[in-house]
């Protein structure tokens, strides 16, 4: 009855804390690739770890038409991002500059939902900007900023935009150091597309960006005498959920997957600008590491609590054989074999370690799809202290079935093998010297 209970509470406990464990790292992933980038992007090759300008892909129709008739993408966002400064008064400052379609980046990204002050961009002019940045800068809805930044041609560019509304993300680089502008705006202030005249005999900027003398000559129009090559960062696409994102990328990465390495030049260097669709982790490094550090702090204290539980077993056999001796000496001294007693404890102890398994992995569930419903949710100084680190302020849980069977596996194994070192004990038993003790 000891064991019985005690793998109820055991099971139940390890089962809730694997679908939190689960359901926050969701939520954590979920808030930063919902806020930047989504869970996938087709950008060009090195494009994750060196985000400038010039590692700007072309993007052409029929790229386009490609992705859009993917099975699961819901739709594409094209995006253009760069550094540049941002000037408000006689305050400035170095940040990130990101040029969103307003319309269809709130469809796949979500900091439509971070606005404190003011709306979300609708208009060419709007601009988005962090609740700290505005702070530093003495910014509100309405102020007036200047942006400048470097075009891909080496030229300085500049806009004029308005703050139409002030976010907090929870993240420290959006909050602190971006400012998010119209696709249109950005467009005008990178200026991405290169325009060449017909006799320029200087194609050494095309042929870096991978394109052949074919491919260049293709791109000049031969009523302007000028070449005109679209081009953006990267190209956001909006799927269901991130398992089919899962799918999505392992279809599109047989068209898209990362060029082989040129030589030993790194892949944020190299002059290799083929489009490549990279998955959620690949554009998020940070989460990942943060996500993982937490899972194996999770880990060891789910580990500690089977060790726990895998000693009760243990202790439960050894105690099973102390007092039952005299009836496992009779045994073997009517010839039974030792092996026979051994399945004999383990269908015992599977009688009893089954159903209470399976009460409470039900009972977990049962909690954890509450849990699922009804996050806790944190109010005041302890949502705004969890703002402050980059964490959502709430506890949630996912109840998933590839967690439902971890759990399970990590329960029953660890018994088993307990359960045979306990069972050792059987093959020192002397029926002689037990019939003696009658």
């Amino acid at each position: 009855m000891v064991t019985l209970l005690l793998f109820v509470i055991g099971s139940f406990l390890v089962v809730v804390f694997r679908f939190v464990a689960f359901g926050v790292h969701q939520d954590m992933i979920w808030h930063t690739v919902g806020l930047k980038t989504g869970y996938l992007e087709l950008a060009a090759y090195g494009w994750p770890v060196n985000h400038d300008l010039t590692r700007a892909m072309t993007v052409e129709p029929g790229l386009l038409r490609e992705l859009a008739d993917t099975s699961g993408v819901r739709i594409l966002a094209r995006r253009l991002q760069g550094p540049g400064l941002v000037n408000h008064r006689q305050s400035s400052r170095l940040v990130n500059i990101r040029g969103y379609d307003w319309s269809v980046e709130r469809q796949i990204t979500t900091l439509d939902s971070k606005i404190r002050q003011g709306r979300y961009g609708r208009l060419p002019a709007d601009a988005l900007v962090g609740q700290q940045l505005a702070r530093q800068l003495g910014l509100e809805i309405g102020s007036e900023l200047a942006l400048i930044a470097s075009q891909l041609d080496g030229s300085i560019g500049s806009v004029q935009v308005q703050v139409s509304g002030i976010y907090r993300a929870a993240d420290m680089e959006l909050d602190t150091a971006t400012v998010v502008i119209s696709l249109e705006r950005a467009r005008e202030l990178f200026a991405p597309d290169v325009k060449l005249a017909a006799n320029n005999t200087d194609l050494s900027f095309l042929q870096s960006h991978d394109l052949s003398a074919a491919d260049i000559d293709q791109l000049f129009d031969v009523t302007t005498s000028a070449a005109q090559v679209e081009r953006y960062t990267s190209i956001g696409l909006g799927v269901g959920d991130y398992r089919q994102a899962e799918k999505v990328y392992q279809e599109l990465r047989r068209s898209y997957a990362p060029p082989v390495r040129d030589g030993a030049v790194a892949a944020e260097d190299s002059k290799i600008y083929a489009p490549v669709i990279y998955f959620w982790d690949q554009l998020n490094p940070g989460i990942v590491q943060l996500v993982w550090l937490d899972q194996v702090q999770g880990e060891m204290l789910i580990g500690f609590l089977l060790l726990i539980l895998a000693a009760g077993v243990f202790n439960n056999v050894q105690m099973s054989i102390q007092e039952r001796q005299r009836e496992f000496g009779i045994m073997l001294a009517m010839g039974t074999r030792q092996w026979t007693i051994v399945l004999q404890l383990f269908a015992e102890m599977l009688f009893v370690l089954v159903p209470a398994t399976a009460l409470g992995l039900l009972l977990g569930s049962l909690l954890s799809q509450y849990w699922h419903v009804h996050p806790i949710v944190f109010s005041g100084e302890y949502a705004e202290a969890y703002l402050d680190m980059g964490f959502q302020p709430r506890i949630t849980a996912i109840v998933d079935p590839g967690e439902l069977w971890i759990a399970l596996a990590s329960l029953l194994v660890p018994a088993w093998i307990f359960t045979g070192l306990a069972c050792r004990r059987v093959f020192r038993l002397s029926p002689v010297q037990i019939i003696n003790t009658i």
